[in-house]
């Protein structure tokens, strides 16, 4: 067996994994973004130790996530989390990953391991066997709200299009419907066709395109939202946020430090100002407006973000 701590280069294929695993084996409604932002939020977290694991042909089999905690009389590790890949359990690998876990922790100081555990025959068998006991020192204490989360996300997916065709159809598709938006023809039509060399992100509501997002560089350390569009009747369904936070992932992961975008200024059309609602909510900051870039009647309103 072979373990690494998780990098950039590692985090798409674990989410992904993390997604199938939950998801087929579990009953999830986990999406691409929010399996990302939970393992992300653990990877980012002060004192954070997260592994992969491979087998010795090199599959990846599963991973562990968690961080260091300091108490007034000992350093100990909280488990955020392990899972054993789908085809890799019951074989021993989330044993032999524990016992490589509390070799490296013991290492580097800590005393102790902690983690919350789901109470079921299955994971206490699997706990108690390596040596854990159920604490009842604590309580776990909560409050919960119903919502329609879990059906909205299984409703659109959001994924990464690389076929320079699939590109130009779907960009068509959707601005040729957004008129209030891209009424101009020419430039409709160049955004178009310049969007089969983007990066391309798409939502679909089944097999249907209903929005997309484009990036492109503008220099060594920056990038653009080149174009984004929605379908009207599927804004407010939170697609434009999904779509934004994995552009904004891949730009990160291509090394970009900032990331701009263009708009009409606010207080020129209705539409336009909900636009400018939406990047300051994601995050942007207004940077300058360009009174003549495009015309008189469109000032245009420049947005940056530092990633």
């Amino acid at each position: 067996m072979k373990y690494t701590d998780i990098t950039k280069k590692e985090l798409e294929e674990v989410v992904n994994k993390y997604v199938e695993y939950y998801n087929g084996q579990e009953e999830g409604c986990w999406t691409y973004e929010t399996a990302y932002t939970r393992i992300h939020q653990v990877m980012t977290t002060n004192g954070a130790k997260c592994l992969v694991q491979y087998d010795d042909n090199g599959n990846m089999t599963g991973f562990v996530m968690g961080y260091y905690k300091q108490y007034d009389d000992i350093l100990a590790y909280f488990l955020e989390e392990i899972v054993i890949f789908d085809g890799y359990q019951g074989k021993g690998y989330g044993s032999q990953f524990l016992a490589e876990l509390e070799k490296l922790v013991k290492e580097n100081g800590a005393e102790h391991i902690e983690f919350l555990s789901v109470n079921d025959e299955h994971h206490m068998h699997f706990y108690e066997k390596a040596g854990y006991y159920a604490a009842n020192n604590f309580a776990i204490m909560g409050k919960h709200w119903e919502n329609e989360k879990c059906e909205k996300a299984e409703m659109f997916q959001i994924r990464e299009v690389t076929d320079p065709e699939e590109k130009q159809k779907i960009a068509r598709l959707i601005l040729e419907a957004l008129t209030d938006w891209f009424g101009i023809p020419e430039t409709r039509e160049e955004y178009i066709v310049t969007s089969a060399d983007k990066i391309f992100f798409a939502a679909f509501d089944d097999d249907k395109p209903v929005g997309f997002i484009t990036l492109t560089e503008t220099g060594k350390s920056t990038a653009e939202i080149y174009v984004m569009g929605v379908l009207k009747e599927y804004h407010r369904d939170g697609i434009g946020r999904r779509l934004f936070a994995r552009l904004k992932e891949k730009a990160v992961f291509q090394g970009y430090e900032f990331l701009q975008v263009k708009t009409v200024q606010m207080g020129k059309y209705d539409d336009y100002d909900d636009t400018n609602r939406f990047y300051l909510s994601l995050g942007f900051k207004e940077f300058e407006v360009f009174p003549l870039l495009w015309d008189e009647a469109n000032p245009c309103q420049i947005y940056v973000m530092a990633l």
